[in-house]
């Protein structure tokens, strides 16, 4: 199953639920599931932020890129 249908089913799940207590569960459980997640998110000091954007500009100019399409054909 893909992780579409796995949204869709547990969308489905949620929406049959009849139990409040139920629900403050799950959603509980979102928020520290979230949390965790973006405790390991670390900011881009601006220098770095910098030389990124730098490295991008130098690829674009030398060619050392991919379009959408190329891409996209890719992951079809």
């Amino acid at each position: 199953m893909d992780i579409h249908l796995r949204k869709i089913q547990l969308i489905q799940d949620i929406l049959r639920l009849q139990d409040e207590q139920i629900l403050i569960g799950l959603e509980s459980l979102l928020d520290k599931l979230w949390i965790e997640r973006n405790d390991d998110i670390q900011p881009m000091s601006i220098e770095e932020l910098n030389k990124r954007i730098d490295e991008s500009e130098d690829d674009f100019r030398n060619d050392r890129f991919k379009d959408t399409q190329t891409l996209l054909s890719k992951y079809k």
